[in-house]
């Protein structure tokens, strides 16, 4: 059988992705995976414009080279486009990289006709709860398409710095969203960036929704460590040698 007759599986988070592959390959099933890479929950998105966007990421979170990130999606495009058999696209509503990820191939694709498997938390499934899902992948309906492309041409244009899930939506919101959950793990003692970070990331999870990475919460500790709003020493772009704190006349 022809490669790309084969079923086509889109994935919107790399981690997934692997577990994905496993679980294709346990299955003894031969269907393609591929996968995004760049992260549509921060950053401009209003022109598509791969260097503008590289650009901000650099400026704001600390992180070069993001085109070559970015640029790894065209494989995606390539293969959604030119693929003769099932395409299926895995979505978490729960998971707003994966959402935005979603939104963004939706918008690539035209009418190309697809399906979608729909579960919350991917990435954090093992393979068999991946296997399970084999075979419920529902045909995306015109009505649905529109709708995604809507709301996808709606935060475009809005080109806000943040995008989060509120409710069952993907919705803009401003640089600053993550700081207060940030300091409320913030104590008047020296801690480690990273400890700050993760103990953020694991409230996040508690919620039930994933809303961002590492990458967007170290960047705004240090944002705040530079305007003074946090003591710190170390080196302030390195998590694991970086430690911070509530200033002294905040801590007393």
């Amino acid at each position: 059988m022809p490669t790309d007759t084969l079923p086509l599986h889109v994935a919107f988070s790399p981690s997934f992705a692997g577990s994905l592959r496993m679980a294709l390959k346990e299955t003894r099933r031969r269907d393609r995976v591929v996968c995004t890479f760049d992260d549509l929950v921060f950053g401009p998105i209003a022109s598509g414009d791969a260097d503008e966007r590289a650009e901000w990421v650099d400026t704001e979170l600390g992180v070069e080279d993001w085109r070559e990130v970015i640029d790894r999606g065209d494989d995606v495009l390539a293969a959604s486009l030119s693929a003769a058999g099932d395409i299926i696209a895995w979505y978490s509503p729960n998971v707003a990289p994966i959402v935005a990820g979603f939104l963004w191939w939706l918008s690539q694709i035209g009418d190309r006709p697809c399906s979608i498997i729909r579960a919350n938390s991917l990435p954090r499934l093992d393979d068999h709860e991946i296997a399970a899902l084999f075979g419920q992948e529902v045909p995306l309906s015109d009505g649905g398409r529109a709708a995604y492309r809507a709301r996808w041409e709606q935060l475009q244009q809005e080109n806000a710095p943040l995008r989060i899930v509120e409710g069952d939506a993907l919705v803009s919101a401003p640089i600053d969203h993550f700081d207060a959950a940030l300091t409320a793990n913030v104590s008047g003692e020296w801690q480690k960036m990273a400890k700050i970070v993760g103990t953020t990331l694991v409230d996040q999870l508690e919620t039930g929704v994933y809303q961002t990475s590492d990458l967007m919460l170290r960047a705004r500790l240090v944002a705040m460590a530079e305007r003074g709003d946090l003591d710190w020493r170390g080196e302030l772009w390195w998590m694991q040698k970086c430690e911070l704190r509530l200033p002294s006349s905040s801590a007393l």
